[in-house]
């Protein structure tokens, strides 16, 4: 009788069968399936990033925006040069990131939305700002057909020119140079005109299945992608912080 070798088994992986959010549309009754530990890896250029994954499911599929920690380039707004020569400033990555959880907590645990407003300016790092928007999403609201929570999803292409879901981008105010957000989540969310025109261009372009990809796993083009073994700083006294 002949004796195989079963030890490269351990090795195979199960075929994924998640199905991925698609760009250019809002889709209907979105649940908030938590933050994920925060994932760190290894920039380009020598450097390190960190990141935590908030993660949303639907009928329809997953998606996972990544929030990284800002580093001092992270900070500082950027100026862009369109293609007639305009130059147009852009938010901070920071402040898109605020920007993006704020509209989160507010769909998913509004109560409590005004308290986080009262707590940030009294936390001192991006790990006790993640740490206090986890623990006001322990419970959030779950979405039903008296209260449809819904999320629209724009699209990004990467550099062989595939094209997935991404939030909308941040902009800046003319009227007083604050940054804001078109309202992705929530109730009455909806395409804009531009959007619209987005949406059916790529619905030309794109197969009917299109290759389910995971975006986070394109996101960091490069880098590794590594669990960095700590968990998020806990934030344990919410009200205590309101009491400062």
């Amino acid at each position: 009788m002949t004796t195989f070798n079963f030890g490269g088994f351990s090795d195979i992986k199960a075929p994924n069968n998640t199905n991925y959010l698609t760009p250019w549309a809002v889709y209907d009754m979105v649940s908030f399936d938590g933050i994920g530990e925060p994932v760190t890896g290894n920039r380009k250029d020598g450097g390190t990033w960190r990141a935590w994954d908030f993660k949303f499911s639907c009928p329809k599929g997953t998606y996972s925006e990544r929030i990284f920690e800002p580093d001092e380039n992270g900070v500082k707004r950027r100026t862009v040069t369109n293609a007639n020569g305009h130059e147009s400033e852009l938010p901070s990555d920071f402040e898109r990131s605020l920007q993006v959880v704020a509209q989160i907590v507010a769909a998913y645990n509004p109560k409590e939305f005004e308290k986080l407003k009262t707590i940030a300016p009294k936390l001192k790092t991006f790990e006790q700002f993640i740490g206090t928007v986890k623990k006001l999403l322990e419970n959030p609201l779950k979405p039903s057909e008296e209260h449809n929570i819904q999320m629209k999803l724009d699209g990004r292409k990467d550099s062989t020119g595939r094209q997935f879901a991404r939030l909308p981008n941040c902009g800046i105010s003319k009227t007083d140079g604050k940054p804001f957000m078109e309202k992705f989540i929530g109730e009455n969310v909806l395409l804009t005109a531009w959007e619209l025109r987005q949406k059916e261009a790529y619905e030309k372009t794109t197969p009917s299945d299109p290759e389910k990809t995971n975006p986070i796993e394109a996101s960091v083009d490069g880098t590794d992608n590594i669990p960095s073994g700590e968990g998020t700083e806990e934030i344990t006294d919410i009200d205590g912080l309101l009491d400062e």
